[in-house]
């Protein structure tokens, strides 16, 4: 019987054989994949494997929040028995449970094995695309900077941080139980837990955060916006009379942010993704 669960660090040395499988080439030193999921047999030996992401762009979908297939394997020996279809189908699931209602793949134009397998599986072919690519010379003394150290470009991904442009924070009294119950009464799915004082949650193509009211009465909220070039945003709005709580500043997570309130005095904190940070650094736990 074929079972198929999230990789767990035991899973390190068979996911890098199969990686290497797949993908001849590959380097374990880029980011991680959003979600992995392990396929084992009856003894308990991985025979393959699903690498996941949610990309906001995807061939012929329709919705900016898509499950997406970046990589799907299955040992020779352990093919035709389903593995492969209980990782998609698994894969399907996981992406459900995070606001999808799209599931995305690719394959290599020349690899009908794989294009047979997606069309089976119930995958549409939408489009064939050839991918070009050109080095630039530097001109003059310019020298390019990392994405992670743009200041006014456009918003980069932040494994701390929730996808979402506009963010709801609401405080209550205690952060877990508030959390849990969010979850059983209106299916909210945790994202990210951060001690016992913030947790962020999935809810639908959405989020929001769970915050320590620290005691207070329960009802106090902010909001929290993503946004691009955070520092003319920060002058913009102090221009025009927004009453600043918190100067922009870098924080350990790879968020840069400001805080300010509104003309009614409603919260609201503005941030800028300037590096991809993994939770597990500043003691976050990701639960995805």
């Amino acid at each position: 019987m074929i079972e198929v669960r999230p990789a767990v660090t035991g899973d390190a040395a068979e996911l890098l054989r199969m990686r290497l499988a797949l993908w001849p080439d590959y380097d374990d030193h880029g980011p991680p994949p959003l979600g992995v999921l392990v396929a084992v047999d009856d003894s308990g030996a991985a025979i393959g494997f699903a690498e996941l992401s949610i990309r906001n762009c995807v061939e012929g979908c329709q919705t900016d929040r898509v499950g997406f297939l970046e990589g799907w394997y299955v040992d020779p020996q352990a093919r035709r028995l389903g593995a492969g279809r209980a990782l998609v189908k698994a894969a399907e699931q996981w992406a459900s449970a995070r606001g999808c209602v799209e599931f995305g793949s690719d394959a290599v134009l020349d690899n009908e094995i794989s294009r047979a397998a997606h069309l089976a599986l119930g995958f549409e072919e939408t489009e064939l695309i050839r991918c070009f690519k050109k080095v630039l010379e530097p001109i003059g003394a310019f020298t390019p900077q990392p994405a992670a150290a743009t200041r006014n470009g456009s918003t980069i991904s932040n494994r701390s941080m929730p996808s979402s442009d506009v963010i709801p924070v609401l405080a209550y009294r205690d952060v877990r139980e508030a959390a849990a119950w969010l979850c059983r009464a209106f299916g909210f799915v945790e994202r990210l837990r951060i001690f016992d004082h913030r947790i962020q949650l999935h809810a639908g193509s959405g989020h929001l955060v769970v915050t320590d009211g620290g005691g207070a009465a329960p009802g106090g909220y902010s909001t929290m916006v993503r946004v691009a070039g955070i520092d003319a945003h920060y002058a913009r709005a102090k221009a025009n009379g927004a009453k600043i709580i918190s100067e922009p500043d870098d924080y350990p997570f790879g968020e840069r942010q400001y805080s300010a309130e509104d003309v009614a005095g409603h919260r609201w904190t503005f941030s800028q993704s300037i590096a991809d940070v993994d939770p597990a650094v500043w003691g976050g736990v990701l639960l995805e």
